[in-house]
């Protein structure tokens, strides 16, 4: 979904992106809009709510520029799922033109600082 909505290559442009794009995360996020910081939180969230939102499978329609997350999911977990990469394919294409490429593949040894606690609730 993120690919679709920014046409950027996923894994060039956003994996490794801060301390928070791609597997795990820590630290203090570098991304001023903290759009991987957002999205982990709201999976986060979904753990805490027994879902399984890395396997969780979904589908979603793009419809005059809008994401459509209930599509023929056949679970809730599911459409959150959907509703978590929505928000972040969001704020990914809303934040281009902020976008640092001395953020991409960012070293995990300098996102030391603690860790902020995530909200409650999907991060939307």
């Amino acid at each position: 979904m993120i690919q679709r909505i920014t046409q950027k290559n996923v894994l060039v442009h956003f994996n490794g992106y801060g301390c928070y794009c791609g597997k795990g995360g820590r630290g203090k996020p570098r991304d001023p809009p903290r759009c991987c910081y957002n999205h982990d939180c709201c999976y986060e969230n979904l753990h805490h709510q027994g879902c399984h939102p890395f396997i969780d499978h979904y589908r979603y329609l793009i419809i005059n520029s809008s994401i459509l997350c209930k599509y023929k999911n056949r679970s809730v977990c599911a459409t959150l799922a959907c509703e978590c990469d929505k928000h972040a394919s969001l704020c990914f294409k809303r934040e281009a033109p902020t976008y640092n490429r001395k953020l991409r593949h960012y070293p995990a040894v300098l996102c030391k600082e603690s860790t902020p606690k995530c909200f409650p609730g999907p991060e939307f």
